[in-house]
């Protein structure tokens, strides 16, 4: 690995592969991989993958770049914006979003980075402040996307629909997700995901539902 320089995308693969998780073994040989669908990003790879000497780094991005390969051929190359790729607003992103990745640790960050990522690019998604929601994901720790899951799933998404069973519901639910849900729910509300109504009582936002569609990602 040191000598990385002269490292391919396939000696990463081949390097990796006795220590990738198991659903990252099997990536398709057709794959035409992330360097092909994305070429724009090439040389800022090189860069991060093949000039770089910390080894954890290295296996950490390789793994998520493979992840994200591995994903995108799932989606299929006719669902990708492929003239946003090619902007300098993407590359952008991009580089922010493996800065982030190759000083993670946590594996649920990791993936909703991907997540993230893979929405960006659809075509069938719309193009929203992307550095306000990466940031964001940056921001928020396990809890705060749980209890934001909870008013989604509740569809407590309109002050008309706040009433009796909101409370009854509220304190039992999302004290099982933390006992400091109040203040994860002030978080929410500072950073614009949740709206207050009234002491205690929060709708959820169309930044919040925007946020939550773009860190999600359907799997097989």
């Amino acid at each position: 690995v040191e000598n990385s320089k002269n490292f391919s995308l396939s000696d990463i693969k081949n390097l990796l592969v006795k220590e990738l998780p198991k659903n990252l073994k099997d990536v398709e040989a057709k794959s035409r991989g992330v360097l092909i669908v994305i070429p724009l990003v090439g040389g800022l790879l090189e860069k991060l993958l093949f000039h770089n000497r910390d080894k954890q780094e290295i296996k950490q991005l390789a793994i998520y770049i493979l992840d994200v390969e591995k994903e995108i051929y799932r989606l299929g190359e006719s669902k990708i914006d492929k003239d946003y790729l090619n902007t300098e607003e993407f590359y952008c992103l991009f580089k922010k979003i493996l800065d982030k990745v190759r000083f993670q640790s946590r594996e649920y960050k990791i993936k909703f980075f991907r997540n993230f990522l893979l929405n960006s690019i659809r075509k069938d998604t719309k193009k929203i402040n992307f550095n306000y929601i990466l940031d964001k994901v940056d921001l928020l720790e396990l809890e705060h996307f749980e209890v934001l899951e909870w008013y989604r799933n509740n569809s407590y998404d309109s002050i008309n629909l706040i009433g009796s069973n909101y409370d009854s519901m509220k304190h039992g639910d999302l004290c099982k997700i933390s006992e400091f849900y109040i203040d994860l729910e002030n978080d929410l509300s500072v950073v614009g995901f949740l709206s207050l109504i009234q002491r205690g009582r929060y709708f959820l936002t169309k930044s919040g539902k925007d946020f939550l569609d773009y860190i999600y990602h359907d799997e097989e």
